[in-house]
C-alpha cells in the first residue's frame, strides 16, 4: 500500500512511467502540477506581442480622449473670455466708470463702454468707438468670432450705453474654432448676456 499510486484520473497518470525523468523530486512535483516542463514556463513572443498591442490601443484611446478634452477645455476658455469681456464692458458702462490715465474715475457726464471684435483679438473700449482702449485680448489660434454663421462679418463692436447697460438692438455673437466646436452668445437690447 505504501508504494501504491493513486487511481488514474485526468490529473494523475496511471503509472509513474508516463512522467519524464526528473533530476529532482521538486522538478517532478512542478511538472506534475503544471503539466509543463521547466523549459516551457514563461510567456511566448506572441503572448507578449498581444499584450503590447492591447497596451498600445489603450494608450491611443487615452491620448485621443485627452486631446479632445483639452480642445473642449480650450474652446470653453475662449468662450468664457469673450463673455467676461462683454460683462466687464457692460459693468463699466452701468457703473459710469471713466478711464483716464489708466485710473478708473467717475465721469460726470457718463460714458458708454463696449467690445470691438477683430480677427485674432478683441478690444474693451470706452466711448462709442474703439479709440479709447481699456484692454486688448488675443484669441487662441483657430478661434473666430463673428455676428453671422458664415463668419464673414468678423470686424464689429458691441456698445453698452451708460448707466443702464443697454445695447439698443439684439445681437448674436457666434464663436467657432478649427476643431469644429461652436457656440453662440446672445445679447438682448437691454444688455442681458446669455450663452
Amino acid at each position: 500500500m505504501e508504494n501504491e499510486l493513486p487511481r488514474a484520473s485526468p490529473w494523475y497518470p496511471s503509472s509513474a512511467s508516463s512522467f519524464p525523468p526528473a533530476s529532482s523530486t521538486a522538478e517532478a512535483v512542478v511538472f506534475a502540477a503544471g503539466n509543463k516542463s521547466p523549459k516551457e514556463s514563461g510567456l511566448t513572443l506572441i503572448e507578449i506581442m498581444i499584450v503590447m498591442v492591447l497596451f498600445t490601443l489603450i494608450g491611443a484611446f487615452a491620448a485621443i480622449t485627452t486631446l479632445n478634452d483639452y480642445r473642449n477645455f480650450s474652446f470653453r476658455g475662449d468662450k468664457d473670455m469673450v463673455i467676461n469681456a462683454l460683462h466687464k464692458a457692460r459693468s463699466q458702462a452701468i457703473n459710469n466708470i471713466c478711464l483716464s490715465s489708466s485710473t478708473p474715475t467717475t465721469c460726470p457726464d457718463g460714458t458708454s463702454h463696449g467690445v470691438h471684435f477683430q480677427p485674432g483679438h478683441y478690444i474693451i473700449f470706452q466711448g462709442n468707438n474703439d479709440t479709447s482702449v481699456d484692454q486688448t485680448i488675443q484669441t487662441s489660434n483657430g478661434v473666430q468670432v463673428a455676428t453671422n454663421l458664415a463668419f464673414t462679418q468678423t470686424d464689429f463692436s458691441v456698445v453698452f450705453n451708460q448707466l443702464d447697460g443697454s445695447t439698443g438692438a439684439d445681437t448674436t455673437i457666434y464663436i467657432k474654432d478649427s476643431a469644429g466646436h461652436s457656440s453662440q452668445i446672445s445679447i438682448n437690447n437691454e444688455g442681458r448676456i446669455d450663452w
